[in-house]
């Protein structure tokens, strides 16, 4: 009789057993979340040319401006944004000697493909404001991106006169074609776009990739790229 007992217990199931695989009866049912977006959803640069996209903002004020260093990481030479108070990047921009600011241009295509285009900022005199050079690139691209901040445009490069050609979708409006996509904040996007590309206060002077470029930089005056 007491064997029979065991031999009962034994094909009991134990705890973590088959009920801890098999699924619910609710299986089949439609969970809904919000989706999460990281550094590799988000790219740095202008979008592929056959993209339709928009910009962020409503006027070309709204577009946020920044100042990027080149930093060698092991045998790539990437742009890094300088985050931080006005003399923080003043510091870095004196001990790099070699600096660029630009405007981070937030845009995003009509299937939601999200990236930050960093365009140079055209260099002005001390005085009177006056733009120092004209430059094709440059000037096409702030025309064409003030353009999608009103409408889905499309940019391509035009090697031949050095400037960006640029189209957009009329007849049709913003909203008939889908309206803006910009799903993350301009922040947040820009933050997630650079990702490990981002000198700040706290991670500058412990940087190994900083520490080994600049070492003990002479007094010589810092000079921004034209590039």
């Amino acid at each position: 009789m007491e064997e029979k007992e065991k031999v009962k217990s034994k094909s009991t199931p134990a705890a973590g057993g088959w009920e801890n695989i098999e699924p619910s009866n609710e299986h089949n049912k439609t969970f809904e979340g919000q989706k999460v977006y990281t550094k590799d959803h988000i790219s740095i640069g202008r979008p592929d040319e056959s993209e339709w996209f928009t910009v962020f903002g409503d006027s070309w004020a709204d577009v946020k401006k920044a100042t990027l260093v080149k930093l060698k990481i092991e045998t790539e030479i990437l742009d890094h944004l300088v985050k931080g108070p006005p003399e923080f990047v003043e510091r870095v921009k004196q001990e790099f000697k070699k600096f660029k600011t630009v405007q981070l241009v937030y845009w995003a295509t009509k299937k939601g493909r999200m990236g930050i285009w960093p365009i140079t900022t055209p260099r002005k005199s001390k005085k009177g404001n006056i733009k120092l050079s004209r430059n094709g690139w440059i000037d096409s691209a702030m025309q064409v991106c003030e353009r999608g901040q009103k409408i889905y445009i499309r940019v391509a490069t035009n090697l031949e006169e050095k400037f960006y050609d640029g189209w957009d979708i009329s007849p049709e409006t913003l909203e008939e074609y889908g309206g803006k996509k910009h799903s993350q904040s301009y922040y947040d996007a820009t933050i997630k776009a650079f990702g490990d590309s981002i000198l700040t206060p706290e991670n500058y002077d412990d940087h190994p990739y900083v520490k080994d470029l600049i070492r003990n930089p002479i007094n010589v005056k810092a000079v921004e790229d034209d590039e």
